[in-house]
C-alpha cells in the first residue's frame, strides 16, 4: 500500500464512540476523534459537546442494554464486510 492510501477497514471507522462519565457513570456518545484524543484521561459529562447530554443531571441517551446491542450490531456488520 502506498502512502496516503487507506484500507477498507480504516474507511469504515465508526463516527461515534461511547465514554463513561467518571462522576455519574452514565454513558455518553461523543465523536470518535474526541474519544481517541482522551486516551486514558478522565472524562465528565460537562465536556460533552452535545448540550442535550452535557450534564450529569441529564438522563443517559440510551439504556446500557441498547448501547450494548448497538455496538454488537456494528461489530457484526464490520465482520460481514471483511
Amino acid at each position: 500500500m502506498s502512502e496516503g492510501e487507506t484500507t477498507d477497514k480504516e474507511e469504515k471507522v465508526r463516527p461515534d464512540a461511547w465514554v463513561q462519565c467518571d462522576k455519574c457513570e452514565k454513558w455518553r456518545r461523543i465523536p470518535r476523534p474526541t474519544s481517541e484524543a482522551l486516551g486514558d484521561g478522565a472524562w465528565y459529562c460537562q465536556l460533552n459537546g452535545d448540550g442535550r447530554f452535557s450534564s450529569c443531571e441529564q438522563p443517559q441517551e440510551l439504556s446500557d442494554i441498547e448501547i450494548d446491542e448497538l455496538l454488537q450490531a456494528e461489530d457484526s456488520s464490520d465482520d460481514e464486510d471483511e
